[in-house]
C-alpha cells in the first residue's frame, strides 16, 4: 500500500512513454496537414490572384471557375485527412495499451513486500486490449470524420470575409490565403491533435482499469496523479490525489488531459501479509503544493479571480466540476471563477 519513490518513478516512466506515442502521432500528423496545404495552396494563390486586377468582389470569388476548382482540390485533400487522421491516431492504441499494461505489475510491486508472491498479479485477456483498441478506433472515426466538413467551411468563410475587404486586390488575395490556412488547414489539425491526445490517453486509461480489475484481491483503488505544472489547469489540481474505485473509469479529465491513474494496493494485512507497513513516502497534497508556489505561479496557473476566491475560503475541491456528456463521456472540468463558493463569515 505506502507509495514510494520507486512507484512515483515508474509513473513518471509511464508518462514519457505514452507521451511518446502521441507525440510520434502528432508529428505525423501535423507532416500530412502540412504537405497537404503545400499541394493545394499554389492553384489557390493563382485563382485568387486572377481576380487581382480589380477588387475582389464576392460576386466575381462565386463565379471563379478556378476558384471553385481549387476550393474542390481542398475538400478533396481535406476529405483524405480527415481518413488520413483517423488511421494515424488509431495505430497509437494498441502501443498505448500495451505500454499501460505491461507498467502495471510493476508500479504495484513498488508498494508490495518483497515477500509477496508476484505471480499473483494477473494479466490482462489480449481480447480485452482488443475491445478497447476497437471502441477506441470507432471513438477517433466518429471524431474525426467531421473534420473535413468543419475545414472546408472555415475556407469558404475566409474567403468571402476577405472579398469584403476594401484593399489592394494582390494584398486581400494573400490574405484570404493565409486565412484559408488558419480555418482548413491549422484549425482541423489542432482538432485532430486534441483528438489524438486525448483518445489515446483514454484507451491508455482503459487498459490500466482492465488490468486493475483482473488484479481487484490485489488492488484497493486507483489515485488520480496530475503532473502538477504551470500548464496543469485548476480542475486537475483539485482532482490530483483523490482516490477511487477500481470500476470507475478515469481520470476522466478534460480534452488533452495528461492525468494518469495510479494502481494502489491493499495493506499488507488485508493481502494476509503478516508484516509491518513502512511508513511510505511523505507526498504534499496537491493543495499543499500548490499553496508553497510563488504568488505569480499559483496567478499564472488559477487566474486573479479564481486564486481571490481561494484566498477568501473556496473549497480546494469545488475547483473541479463534474461534466456529463452523451455524446462523449464525463469530464472534470474548470468551474467558473464566479460559480466557486467561499467561506462565510459568522
Amino acid at each position: 500500500m505506502p507509495v514510494t519513490a520507486r512507484t512515483l518513478r515508474l509513473m513518471r516512466r509511464l508518462v514519457l512513454d505514452l507521451d511518446a506515442v502521441t507525440d510520434a502521432q502528432l508529428r505525423e500528423l501535423t507532416r500530412a496537414y502540412v504537405d497537404a496545404w503545400d499541394a493545394v495552396v499554389g492553384q489557390l494563390t493563382a485563382a485568387l490572384l486572377d481576380l487581382a486586377d480589380e477588387p475582389i468582389t464576392q460576386t466575381r470569388l462565386l463565379r471563379s471557375s478556378k476558384v471553385a476548382s481549387a476550393l474542390q482540390a481542398i475538400a478533396d485533400s481535406l476529405d483524405g485527412l480527415a481518413a488520413q487522421s483517423a488511421v494515424v491516431i488509431t495505430d497509437g492504441a494498441g502501443q498505448v495499451t500495451s505500454i499501460a499494461v505491461e507498467a502495471q505489475a510493476a508500479i504495484a510491486g513498488s508498494q508490495l513486500p518483497r515477500q509477496f508472491p508476484g505471480n499473483l498479479l494477473s494479466t490482462v485477456n489480449s481480447d480485452v486490449i482488443d475491445t478497447i483498441v476497437a471502441r477506441t478506433s470507432q471513438q477517433i472515426t466518429a471524431r474525426t470524420r467531421p473534420l473535413a466538413q468543419a475545414g472546408q467551411e472555415a475556407v469558404r468563410t475566409a474567403l468571402v470575409r476577405g472579398a469584403s475587404a476594401a484593399d489592394n486586390p494582390v494584398k486581400v488575395a494573400r490574405d484570404m490565403v493565409r486565412l484559408a490556412r488558419a480555418g482548413g488547414v491549422d484549425l482541423p489539425l489542432t482538432r485532430a491533435m486534441a483528438i489524438s491526445r486525448t483518445e489515446l490517453n483514454d484507451a491508455a486509461r482503459a487498459a490500466t482499469m482492465a488490468w486493475g480489475q483482473a488484479n481487484s484481491s490485489t488492488l484497493q483503488g486507483w489515485e488520480w496523479l496530475s503532473s502538477r505544472s504551470a500548464t496543469t489547469c485548476p480542475a486537475c489540481w483539485a482532482m490530483d490525489g483523490t482516490m477511487h474505485e477500481l470500476t470507475e473509469t478515469g481520470p476522466d479529465g478534460h480534452p488533452n488531459c495528461r492525468c494518469t491513474r495510479m494502481v494502489r494496493t491493499k495493506t499488507w494485512r488485508e493481502l494476509g501479509l503478516d508484516l509491518d507497513e513502512p511508513a511510505g513516502l511523505a507526498r504534499l497534497s496537491a493543495e499543499d503544493h500548490f499553496r508553497g508556489l510563488p504568488r505569480d505561479q499559483q496567478l499564472a496557473i488559477m487566474g486573479p479571480g479564481r486564486l481571490k476566491a481561494l484566498d477568501d475560503g473556496a473549497p480546494w475541491s469545488s475547483l473541479a466540476t463534474e461534466k456529463p456528456n452523451a455524446d462523449w463521456r464525463r469530464s472534470f472540468q474548470v468551474t467558473p471563477a464566479r460559480g466557486l463558493p467561499v467561506a462565510q463569515v459568522a
